[in-house]
């Protein structure tokens, strides 16, 4: 009987164990409720701001990967406009030194005759008429006398044949023939030269008259 009575006290001790186990497990679970859903609802907080932030890196990522990308098409394509506006400005310096550049100076000489034209007045059938006609170099260059062609067999030309430097003078000499020709007159001696006018032309005029007879050498000449 004793042993009944011990075995219902510790099956009775038992149970009721279990129900303050119980009753202190929902007491427990009524306050860490509050705490877990505090605890969720922070973690579902934080997870779309970590998603957030992933999501910020990443478009940073391929922002800063495009701003490289375009960086290098930019130092790819800079030097090729750099060097086609440095041909630019080159071409355009260019012309404008070609048209403010003057010309140089082309080394020429300059034949200057003092006078050109030479009346020599009445004179006799087979009288002779020398004449001189002077001329400076001008120019920057020697003068190279080539020819001197007279329109005449009566009118005779000498000219130089060595070069007539800057700054010196020469002379063309002319011999006029009045032999068998009678009334006015007018013979030219063309010159020729490398100067700048490369022709010149040299006029002798005049009149020639019939030789004067006197009477007693007209009587004479008849008998």
């Amino acid at each position: 009987m004793s042993s009944q009575i011990t075995h219902i006290s510790f099956y009775c001790l038992v149970v009721f164990t279990l129900f303050l186990f119980s009753s202190c497990k929902d007491k427990v679970d009524e306050k860490l409720m509050p705490q877990e859903k505090a605890v969720e609802k922070k973690l579902t907080s934080e997870v779309p701001e970590k998603s957030n932030v992933v999501v910020k890196e990443f478009s940073i990522q391929e922002e800063s990967k495009i701003e490289e990308s375009q960086e290098g098409v930019k130092t790819e394509i800079t030097p090729t406009k750099v060097k086609k506006q440095s041909d630019r400005k080159k071409s355009e310096n260019a012309a404008k030194k070609a048209v403010v550049a003057k010309p140089k100076p082309i080394k020429k000489g300059i034949l200057s005759f003092d006078h050109t034209e030479y009346d020599f007045g009445f004179i006799e059938v087979g009288e002779i008429v020398d004449h001189t006609f002077r001329f400076i170099n001008k120019g920057n260059a020697p003068i190279n006398i080539s020819n001197a062609v007279a329109s005449c067999g009566c009118t005779t030309p000498v000219f130089p044949f060595l070069p007539i430097e800057p700054g010196k003078s020469g002379n063309i000499s002319v011999r006029f023939n009045s032999k068998d020709r009678l009334g006015g007159q007018k013979a030219t001696v063309t010159v020729y030269s490398d100067a700048k006018q490369k022709e010149f032309e040299l006029t002798l005029s005049g009149v020639i008259r019939s030789e004067i007879v006197s009477p007693a050498e007209f009587v004479d000449s008849i008998k």
